[in-house]
Formats: structure tokens, sequence, C-alpha cells
């Protein structure tokens, strides 16, 4: 799959001075999520219209159908 590439999110962890485990990507996009999790990541799914989970990757931590109840689980944390 490898879109896209896994350096793009390492990139991102290294300019937050962040680990993979301490990240949580949201997104609305199957393979994003499916990249960031193989990654290490965490991830958010916003299930949006005609937006569906990658069928072979594992499930995000979070799986909602707006970013708010995602917000709202996050600052409960």
């Amino acid at each position: 799959m490898d879109k896209p590439h896994p350096d793009t999110y390492q990139y991102a962890l290294d300019k937050a001075g962040a680990k993979a485990g301490e990240a949580l990507l949201i997104t609305a996009h199957g393979w994003d999520i499916a990249e960031a999790l193989q990654a290490g990541m965490q991830a958010a799914f916003i299930k949006r219209e005609g937006q569906v989970l990658y069928p072979l990757a594992p499930d995000p931590q979070l799986n909602e159908k707006t970013l708010l109840p995602i917000a709202d689980k996050l600052s409960a944390l």
C-alpha cells in the first residue's frame, strides 16, 4: 500500500518531537488509517459518506461520524 509513504509519518513525528505510539492521526480516508496504524501510530476515522476503512487493516482506536465525538473522547483522557 504505502500511500502515503511511511517516511511521511516519520517526518511529521520528528517535526512534532513525538513517538509513533504517542501520536493520533484523524482522517476520513481508510488508506491513511491503515498506514498510520502500520507506522505504529494511533488512528481515528471519521465515517464520512462514501468513505470506508481499508478492509485488510486493523480497526482504528476511534471510529465516529464526525470530529466532535472524537474530540470529546480525547478531552476525557
